[in-house]
């Protein structure tokens, strides 16, 4: 007499779902870290996760437009350290051109765009031309790099949501999508 049972097999393909289910769980939680992270950051304006042009994630990162970001990261004036934006800053508007390097020195009279230390944004200032060129008390900000310890923060806060919800949510997700994933096989033994 023969036993006939039934049993699941993984479909045809299956094996390439299961691994995207996963690929995006593990997305959706490194997601949810930087968004958890990167607004107790001050001066950071944006944190995303990076796709290809297929639309799978390679990376992320994040950024800002803000100038106080930037100074608190490298520092300024005399107290600039390893900025690797510092020549796109030497050749841009926003360079006094009667500086010839860290120091400090006065604008010369006119027009110059300058940044708003409050808001971190940028505005067309006049100034009168005092001590043009001669050096100001102002030293700068020493920098406090920060983006090393953001980044930090993130890869913790990911490495804990991932132990808390990776395989709860990866579960549901298969659950979810059995009938895709598996297929009913009767068999006789």
């Amino acid at each position: 007499m023969a036993i006939t049972y039934t049993t699941y097999q993984l479909r045809d393909g299956a094996k390439d779902v299961i691994r995207k289910i996963y690929s995006d769980c593990l997305n959706k939680l490194l997601k949810q870290a930087i968004q958890e992270v990167v607004p107790t950051y001050k001066w950071w304006d944006e944190a995303k996760l990076v796709e290809d042009s297929n639309g799978n994630y390679i990376g992320w990162s994040v950024s800002t437009e803000n100038a106080r970001a930037f100074v608190q990261e490298y520092g300024s004036g005399e107290n600039i350290d390893n900025n690797p934006y510092f020549a796109e800053y030497k050749n841009s508007w926003y360079w006094n051109p009667l500086r010839t390097g860290k120091q400090i020195v006065g604008r010369p009279a006119g027009d110059a765009v300058v940044f708003d230390w409050e808001t971190g944004k940028t505005f067309v200032d006049v100034f009168a031309g005092h001590s043009p060129g001669e050096p100001i008390r102002a030293k700068g900000y020493h920098p406090r790099p920060i983006i090393d310890k953001m980044l930090k923060e993130i890869k913790s806060k990911f490495e804990t949501l991932v132990q808390e919800q990776a395989n709860s949510e990866f579960q549901k997700q298969v659950s979810m999508r059995f009938d895709e994933l598996y297929v009913k096989k009767k068999i006789k033994a």
